[in-house]
């Protein structure tokens, strides 16, 4: 495709969601994140470039600071990109056109945006499309030898609808972790989770009735997104994740989806959620500063 391809960058207020919603619900590597919806309740500001009559679009979630806009990756989504009727070729073109909006950004493409160029991040990813005996045995024996300790340890698994207590549990394990994700992100969330269908809550009780796991799960399509998983230090030592997550895969097992782990580059949880059996479906990570030389150095 030629440089002279027909992309329109369009302000939220002149992207028909309708449209826009339409690619991504068309396409494979259309993800939760980059519905018109959820970039409403998750970004402070966000623009489209698009294809055509939305043959393809990649969404800019933007902000400003000391009068600069900057292209910023929201919390809680984890990867958007170029989405549609795409190639290479166009992929390179769209990626030409970041600069020319923002002359810095840290931006996540999807996982069917890949770049010689960009940093590769880590994302497992889980078939359900099999019964949960040809699903286990795949995992691996450090997760069998946690999941057999559970078996007499009174843990049990129960679906609730309580996103406030999801959002509370994990923030209360996760602010320390995550002194970039803020208040007014969770504020987001839960604005979101109290407007849309779309999440489903787990969570694991242990013998005295005390939540010792929680799994707020994005639902989308065919996929199901692990978006904030958190488990009690009294829950760690009983394998509650483990199990909590063995518990949903026996669920959903034989269905026609995924369980998508929302990562994880960080070393022990990445062989957490490999120790599950999936497939390491990685996204990428851009970043560029075209900034003018006095400010290049203090916005690295």
């Amino acid at each position: 495709m030629s440089s002279g391809a027909n992309i329109r960058h369009l302000k939220r207020a002149e992207i028909d969601p309708t449209k826009w919603d339409a690619c991504i619900d068309a396409s494979p590597n259309g993800l939760v994140y980059a519905y018109s919806w959820y970039l409403d309740a998750m970004c402070d500001q966000w623009d489209g470039l698009v294809l055509d009559d939305y043959a393809a679009v990649m969404s800019i979630p933007w902000r400003k600071k000391w009068g600069i806009k900057y292209v910023y990756t929201p919390a809680f989504v984890q990867q958007l990109g170029l989405i549609g009727n795409i190639g290479q070729p166009l992929l390179a073109i769209f990626l030409s056109r970041l600069p020319q909006i923002c002359s810095f950004g840290d931006y996540h493409l999807n996982f069917d945006n890949p770049n010689p160029n960009l940093v590769v991040r880590s994302n497992f990813l889980l078939s359900l499309n099999q019964q949960y005996s040809t699903i286990q045995k795949g995992y691996n024996k450090h997760l069998q030898r946690n999941l057999s300790r559970t078996v007499n340890s009174g843990l049990t698994y129960e679906k609730d609808d309580n996103f406030n207590k999801a959002i509370t549990n994990f923030r209360s394990i996760f602010s320390q972790d995550l002194p970039g994700v803020k208040k007014r992100d969770y504020d987001n969330l839960t604005h979101f989770c109290a407007n849309n269908k779309n999440w489903i809550i787990r969570k694991v009780i242990d013998n005295s009735g005390a939540i010792v796991a929680t799994a707020l799960i994005l639902t989308a399509k065919n996929r199901y997104y692990l978006l904030l998983p958190a488990v009690t230090a009294a829950g760690r030592a009983l394998s509650a994740g483990h199990f909590m997550i063995d518990q949903f895969i026996q669920e959903h097992a034989g269905s026609n989806a995924f369980l998508d782990f929302e990562g994880s580059d960080l070393p022990g949880v990445k062989r957490f959620y490999a120790s599950f059996g999936g497939v390491n479906q990685p996204y990428f990570f851009h970043h560029w500063n075209h900034l003018p030389i006095p400010l290049r150095w203090i916005k690295k």
